[in-house]
């Protein structure tokens, strides 16, 4: 065998050998850095850039996401229309849109001041949304010209709520926890709730519109000496952040 071939079979086993080695799991981190470094490269070659998601794309997603909510939430109440007979849904309801005039008024960020008030057509117990239809508490107090809305974090927040489950759905009774989270309590012990699933308003007394969007679940409790289990709640929104509102109201 000639020289040169002997060097070519030499290198082709180092190849191999090299190529055997990269695959075990030991350098799972040296291939994803190579396949990195080797996209980063392409991308600098032919000017493409990595994929982002611009604020304006993500907000139309949050808003989607509780569009989705809110109709999947209403499709399941039309198939109980002989409770709601003669109830108002979404569609009747005037948006007010409101600021934020300045930093909370509570030292726990649960109440913020707005520049809406009783002669903009603002009442007690209005409810308060964000991204369309995505509940952040209601109007507590009401001034001619200013209001205060009130977080669902707070304790003496409470309102009847639904999860969705499917083709069905869950209720119980979403409350304020210690100004610093939401729960959601007297769930009956055999709806079968799960981390993830979205928990929805409930159509009452045509203040709130059914399926308004409060969040999902995050952690479930079901002791079996309870009578009733109960689970936390996300919230799909960052309070702090508030800046703009819309307060729902019938004409």
């Amino acid at each position: 065998m000639r020289k040169r071939n002997k060097i070519s079979l030499a290198v082709l086993g180092l190849i191999v050998l090299v190529l055997l080695i990269l695959l075990t799991p030991l350098m799972v981190s040296l291939r994803e850095g190579a396949w990195t470094a080797w996209v980063v490269t392409i991308g600098k070659v032919f000017e493409v850039g990595p994929l982002e998601v611009t604020n304006n794309v993500k907000m139309q997603m949050e808003f989607l996401v509780a569009e989705n909510a809110r109709l999947k939430a209403e499709n399941i109440d039309y198939q109980r229309i002989s409770e709601q007979i003669g109830s108002a849904t979404f569609s009747d309801y005037v948006s007010i849109e409101a600021r934020v005039m300045a930093q909370p008024i509570d030292i726990f960020h649960s109440q913020f001041v707005l520049n809406r008030g009783a002669s903009d057509g603002l009442i007690i117990g209005a409810p308060v949304v964000i991204q369309g239809s995505v509940l952040v508490g209601f109007v507590a107090e009401l001034g001619d010209a200013v209001s205060v809305l009130r977080l669902l974090t707070h304790p003496e927040s409470d309102l009847p709520a639904e999860i969705l489950l499917g083709e069905d759905v869950g209720r119980g009774l979403v409350r304020g926890k210690s100004f610093t989270g939401v729960d959601m309590v007297t769930i009956p012990r055999d709806v079968d709730i799960s981390v993830g699933q979205k928990v929805v308003t409930v159509n009452q007394n045509e203040l709130f519109p059914q399926g308004l969007l409060i969040g999902s679940i995050s952690a479930v409790e079901n002791e079996e000496h309870e009578p009733y289990q109960w689970a936390r709640l996300a919230l799909p929104y960052n309070a702090d952040e508030l800046v703009a509102v819309t307060v729902l109201v019938l004409p």
